[in-house]
C-alpha cells in the first residue's frame, strides 16, 4: 500500500466498524464500507499539558530521545540484538513483546529526522496494559524506551492499555495500530520528560512520573 493510501484510509481514525467475529459465518464476502474508520476527534487535554511541560523546561525533541541512550545494542552488524545483562535484558524479558518496527526513512523523505537516523520500535506489555516505544540510534548503537500515554485531563495522563500492533512513523506523527479499535495518534513533537517514581501521571508531591520511564509520548487522537 502506498503511504498516501495509508493515510487517506487513516485520516478517519479509530473504531472499525465491522465487527471480526461475523468473518466466522458461511459468507465471508467484505465491502470496503464494512471497514470504515472514524475519527474521534482531537485530545483536548493535550495541549494544556504540553503547556505545563513547556513552561517546567520538560518538552524534548526527538533528537535528543535519540541522543539520550541508556541500553545497548549487541550483535553483529547485519545481526543487531537486544541488550542482554545479568541485571537487565531485553532479549528474554517476558513482561514486554516487540511489536512493530519504523524508521526516520519512513518518517521524512530525506531519510533522517533531525539528523539522526534510527528506529523506532513498539512494544505491549504482557497484560496490554501498557505500551512503550523504544528509540534506537543507529549511529550508536545505544537505545532509550519512552511509554505511550493519553492525556485524561488538563494536568495529568495515564497509560495506554493497548495490543499495539504495527506502526508508521510519518512527520511528526507516531501511528499506532490498536488491535481491537483501529488507529491511535501520538505527538513526537510534544515529547515530555518526566521525574523518577513508579506510578504514571501527576505526583501527590508535584511533577510527573511513568513507571520509571524518563520520557513520554502523548496520544492526539
Amino acid at each position: 500500500m502506498k503511504l498516501s493510501a495509508f493515510l487517506t484510509l487513516a485520516a478517519g481514525t479509530l473504531a472499525l466498524a465491522q465487527d471480526p467475529t461475523t468473518c466466522n459465518t458461511a459468507n465471508k464476502a467484505r465491502k470496503g464500507s464494512d471497514f470504515v474508520l472514524t475519527d474521534q476527534g482531537n485530545n483536548k487535554y493535550l495541549s494544556p499539558l504540553a503547556t505545563i511541560f513547556e513552561k517546567a523546561g520538560r518538552r524534548v525533541n526527538v533528537s535528543e530521545v535519540f541522543d539520550d541512550g541508556n541500553h545497548k545494542m549487541t550483535g553483529s552488524a547485519s545481526k543487531k540484538a537486544w541488550e542482554d545483562l545479568p541485571s537487565f535484558s531485553d532479549m528474554d524479558t517476558t513482561k514486554w513483546v516487540p511489536q512493530g518496527i519504523s524508521s526516520t526513512a519512513d518518517a521524512l523523505e530525506v531519510g533522517t529526522y533531525e539528523g539522526k537516523d534510527g528506529w523506532i520500535v513498539t512494544w505491549h506489555r504482557n497484560d496490554n496494559k501498557s505500551v512503550r516505544v523504544t528509540f534506537v540510534n543507529k549511529a550508536s548503537g545505544s537505545y532509550r524506551h519512552a511509554l505511550l500515554v493519553n492525556p485524561v485531563a488538563g494536568d495529568t495522563f495515564v497509560e495506554v492499555p493497548v495490543h499495539a500492533g504495527g506502526v508508521m512513523w510519518y512527520g511528526n506523527t507516531l501511528w499506532v495500530v490498536d488491535t481491537t479499535h483501529g488507529i491511535r495518534v501520538f505527538d513526537l513533537s510534544n515529547i515530555w520528560k518526566v521525574e523518577s517514581g513508579d506510578g504514571v501521571g501527576k505526583r501527590t508531591g508535584g511533577g510527573y512520573s511513568a513507571a520509571s520511564y524518563k520520557y513520554v509520548i502523548p496520544q492526539i487522537r
